[in-house]
């Protein structure tokens, strides 16, 4: 037992070892030890453009619950022109992550796209999720409608984290007209929100 847990110890230093080297020998030579591995299939994606896909396909065969592999599939299938599976890999990384990352990057391919119906609710979910920066997605929208009542409508969720970002970008843009629908409506959220808890409590 001890020998064969030192062999196995050395395969895996081997195999780190090997990968890197950042050559797509010894990439191809650390998956042949530890086919298993996702982590290889994605440093060979990056060293070897050319094999990207096939490499991503194979890594989120091996971790099919990485979002994160989904998301990079996706982006290359995007850029081999591969539409469907670009799309299908991104919504399936949708699935596995509660935040708005995935979210957000599912909006920009369908903006990329031009698919106007499918990007509004993406928008909207990922704006509703999201706990960063959210200056890209108020772009998108207003680069493909200067319809602020459109946007407002269709994208901006009835969320208190966003309803004060909006207003903060629109102002910085120099769009005071739409910024004042949404401007007292974070404290209306706030308030909804704290008589909603006020409830539980009570119930309880």
């Amino acid at each position: 037992m001890a020998l064969l847990l030192l062999y196995y110890s050395f395969l895996i230093a081997r195999a780190d070892w090997l990968s890197e080297e950042r050559t797509r020998q010894s990439i191809l030579a650390a998956i042949r030890l530890f086919p298993d591995n996702s982590l290889f299939y994605r440093d060979w994606a990056e060293i070897e453009p050319a094999d990207s896909l096939m490499a991503l396909r194979q890594a989120a065969v091996v971790n099919p619950l990485n979002p994160n592999i989904r998301i990079e599939l996706g982006m290359s299938a995007e850029k081999a022109g591969n539409l469907g599976e670009a799309e299908a890999s991104l919504i399936e990384a949708v699935a596995l992550e509660r935040t708005g990352a995935p979210r957000g990057i599912l909006a920009e391919y369908y903006f990329r796209r031009h698919e106007v119906e499918k990007f509004w609710p993406a928008a909207r979910d990922g704006l509703d999720h999201s706990y960063y920066d959210m200056t890209t997605l108020f772009e998108d929208c207003w680069n493909l409608s200067s319809d602020s009542n459109l946007i407002l409508e269709r994208a901006i969720p009835n969320r208190a984290t966003v309803l004060i970002a909006y207003p903060d970008f629109l102002m910085l843009r120099n769009r005071l007209d739409a910024a004042k629908p949404v401007s007292d409506r974070p404290c209306r959220v706030r308030l909804a929100d704290l008589k909603k808890r006020a409830s539980h409590s009570w119930q309880r």
